[in-house]
């Protein structure tokens, strides 16, 4: 049997990519919080699911440096 991971993958392939995942009360927050967000400077929440059991959420990917290496840079 293949594992939750593999299992999202397969179910988002059409989609999406799987990037990373993150712990389960955390991700509904994010989602909750995101969802709420709408400023040009914000990235936006473009979907989000339970397939096949698995919940997700979708944001563009931005490409460049972490917001973390960017603190660390510049404190």
């Amino acid at each position: 049997m293949n594992s939750p991971r593999e299992r999202l993958s397969a179910a988002l392939a059409d989609r999406y990519r799987l990037e990373r995942e993150l712990g389960a009360e955390r991700f509904i927050v994010e989602i909750k919080t995101t969802a709420a967000l709408q400023h040009p400077h914000i990235l936006p929440l473009f979907d989000s699911s339970t397939p096949d059991g698995f919940l997700f959420y979708v944001m563009p990917y931005i490409e460049g440096e972490t917001i973390r290496d960017k603190l660390n840079r510049e404190t």
